[in-house]
């Protein structure tokens, strides 16, 4: 007679709790992909803004990706900057950070202003980055997503207040700007400039000496 096989036969122990806690995770991003969570897991918090430095324990701001152009850097502080506004700029409720997403979700009939705020706030700006289009329909996905859930009465707010949505969009923005920060500097050292040098003169500044000519000033408007 044949033996019956357990169903958790060759699972390590606890493997499906630590899929169970996540599983509200996994589905999000299956649905508005998966590069934002993996930049913000790298951080204590979702926070776009600030982090936490381990060895002095103080709240910091978090430092730019190295090998962007004035102009990459100017939306990325911008853009993380309303996001932490939208998502945690009203302090905390029961020992949880709250900003303007959470507490418009939670008056009837206005929930649809979320997406307006965040859209208008948040992606259109990252959108100036020259960012894939298919990027922004994820963006746009998290918003839809967070304004959907938020719908429902009571349980809809906490998720708004825990999703965060657009924090996640300003994590995926740093991931795809990170990433052509380091394809700046490989084509700086493909030139044969300097990549240390490059880093701490700024791209702008590296293409211009390498090129031969005067680095163009930023005449562009500095406002919130």
């Amino acid at each position: 007679m044949a033996k019956k096989t357990s169903k958790n036969a060759g699972n390590p122990k606890g493997k499906p709790a630590k899929k169970n806690q996540k599983i509200a995770m996994t589905l999000a991003d299956k649905l508005v992909g998966e590069r934002a969570e993996k930049v913000a897991t790298k951080y204590e918090t979702l926070d776009p803004q600030w982090a936490e430095n381990r060895e002095t324990g103080k709240r910091e701001l978090r430092p730019l990706p190295k090998g962007l152009s004035k102009k990459d850097q100017k939306i990325l502080r911008k853009v993380r900057k309303r996001a932490r506004s939208l998502d945690y700029g009203l302090g905390s409720c029961c020992g949880r950070p709250i900003g303007w997403t959470a507490l418009i979700g939670a008056i009837p009939g206005v929930e649809f202003a979320d997406i307006i705020l965040g859209t208008c706030l948040v992606n259109l700006k990252a959108r100036k980055a020259d960012v894939p289009f298919s990027m922004s329909l994820k963006m746009f996905g998290r918003q839809v997503l967070s304004t959907g859930v938020g719908s429902v009465p009571v349980a809809g707010d906490f998720f708004i207040a825990w999703y965060r949505a657009n924090s996640r969009n300003s994590f995926q923005l740093e991931a795809f700007l990170e990433k052509r920060g380091l394809d700046n500097l490989a084509d700086i050292e493909a030139k044969g400039g300097d990549v240390e040098r490059a880093i701490n003169i700024g791209i702008d500044a590296a293409y211009a000496e390498l090129e031969g000519r005067e680095v163009e000033e930023d005449s562009s408007c500095r406002c919130w």
